[in-house]
């Protein structure tokens, strides 16, 4: 799974408006799908933005809630 980190609200590059717990929801949807999820890190150029999607990310699969 490519997480597109890119579509952050404060990455310059794109103009999508996705929040840090939106990539931990639809990490816990696809593990709805399956068990097992290889995760790839890609794109991603507001470093504070991305390091708190991550986090999100990692969260979800830990199975920890979103916040």
């Amino acid at each position: 799974m490519s997480a597109g980190y890119d579509a952050h609200t404060d990455d310059p590059l794109a103009s999508m408006a996705l929040q840090p717990q939106d990539f931990g929801y639809m990490t816990q949807r696809c593990l709805q799908l399956t068990r097992r999820l290889v995760l790839g890190l890609e794109g991603g150029y507001d470093f504070n933005a991305l390091a708190e999607s991550v986090v999100s990310t990692v969260q979800s699969c830990l199975r920890e809630p979103v916040a």
